[in-house]
């Protein structure tokens, strides 16, 4: 008699195919919301650097009136993908005006999931009372505003909020309790421009003002939110024994091993070993990065060797002063010890200290600043006429001969 192969049963089959539909439900679901949540920690590290901005900016300089705070502050932390990001001003004790920044997330198609990134960054900081009151929440929409001072003071005078530059249109928390009908959180873009009016005359082309440098400004402690942009990052390490004292996330003035001991924290293991254009030391343990910062466990997962992770552009210090610009770092997989991926900035030492070289000149004019009759850096002056570079702390000393010239 001949015998047929036994098959699968049609109900085998519907069988199988439920499960595994419902296990990829289920998959993209979490996959959605750990992207979400990922989003939104990129706004919270946003709103750290544009918080720090704007308290060092309201710190060194009084304001009457709101426009001009505004024009000062900086604005490329303001574009993000997923949701809008502007700055605006709420009513203040005592009358006057302080800044804050609107978050607005939109369930439209180009959004992006725009709502779900901005709840997720909402609900986090609501954990810390960081949100101002007057936050909307639903299907469609998502907006809420954060402080950028400390407390309820006023920081400048006077503000009139140009038309229809709301960071979400139609936006029910504009109507705060707390501020007077005419001052009533009024979201200012960050790109508008005042109104201008054509001249009846010609006037004669005024003489551009000669480049001067007003002020050298040591830094005695720096962090992830100090501006080292102007130095350039060098493929070496730091000797074997060297500890890490501080680790902070790209423009973020934390240090996230800030609160453990000097024996708790991790040396440098190995030589520093090159890796496209950055490189890496393994430390002295396993797993010591995790338990030193639990709250960044999710930024400490291993990663392959082209991979980066939320430490990328953060800043990296080491005992002997030396200072990294961070592409990554992890805890070890099984038998690997813990690792940190940098480059080291050339010229800053964060047991001395740096310098924020500032001056005038005419808008846009382009600067060569020296020292002597080495050249330091060659700027260019902004929309106001301010420009500023970092360099070594040695340039706040005594014996130093600093000029500025226009760049030929």
């Amino acid at each position: 008699m001949k015998k047929f192969a036994k098959g699968f049963t049609l109900i085998e089959i519907l069988i199988s195919v439920a499960i595994i539909g419902i296990l990829a439900t289920v998959a993209v679901v979490g996959y959605q919301e750990y992207t979400a949540r990922a989003r939104a920690s990129d706004i919270l590290l946003k709103y750290d650097a544009i918080r720090t901005g704007a308290l060092t900016r309201t710190a060194q300089q009084k304001f009457d009136n709101c426009a001009d705070l505004l024009k000062s502050l900086d604005t490329s932390n303001l574009i993000d993908r997923y949701a809008t990001l502007n700055y605006g001003f709420e009513a203040a004790n005592g009358g006057g005006y302080r800044p804050i920044l609107t978050v607005c997330g939109k369930a439209d198609a180009g959004s992006l999931g725009g709502t779900k990134v901005a709840k997720g960054a909402h609900d986090t900081m609501l954990k810390t009372g960081t949100v101002e009151k007057g936050a909307v929440i639903t299907d469609a929409v998502v907006s809420f505003a954060l402080p950028l001072t400390q407390g309820n003071q006023a920081i400048c005078k006077t503000w009139t909020a140009p038309a229809a530059a709301t960071s979400c249109a139609a936006n029910p928390s504009a109507n705060s309790a707390s501020a007077p009908a005419q001052a009533a959180r009024p979201a200012a873009s960050a790109s508008a421009n005042p109104q201008t009016t054509t001249p009846t005359a010609v006037a004669p082309m005024p003489l551009l003002p000669p480049p001067a440098i007003t002020k050298v400004t040591p830094t005695p402690k720096i962090t992830g939110a100090t501006a080292l942009s102007a130095f350039s990052g060098a493929q070496r390490g730091v000797p074997i024994g060297t500890k890490i004292v501080g680790l902070y996330l790209a423009g973020s003035s934390v240090n996230q091993l800030g609160s453990a001991t000097l024996a708790q924290l991790p040396s440098v293991s190995t030589e520093y070993k090159t890796v496209a254009d950055a490189g890496y030391h393994y430390l002295d343990s396993s797993g010591a990065l995790g338990r030193l910062m639990p709250t960044m466990a999710a930024n400490l997962v291993p990663l392959g060797v082209t991979e980066r992770n939320s430490w990328d552009g953060g800043i990296v210090v080491f005992s002997d002063g030396t200072v990294g610009r961070m592409q990554k770092a992890a805890n070890g997989n099984g038998n690997e010890k813990d690792y940190v991926y940098f480059s080291v900035l050339d010229g800053v030492n964060a047991n001395q200290g740096m310098a924020i070289v500032s001056g005038t000149a005419a808008p846009g004019q382009s600067v060569q600043v020296k020292n002597g009759a080495a050249l330091l850096a060659t700027v260019r002056a902004d929309a106001q006429g301010n420009w500023n570079f970092a360099g070594a702390s040695s340039l706040a000393g005594s014996g130093q001969s600093l000029t500025a010239t226009v760049a030929p």
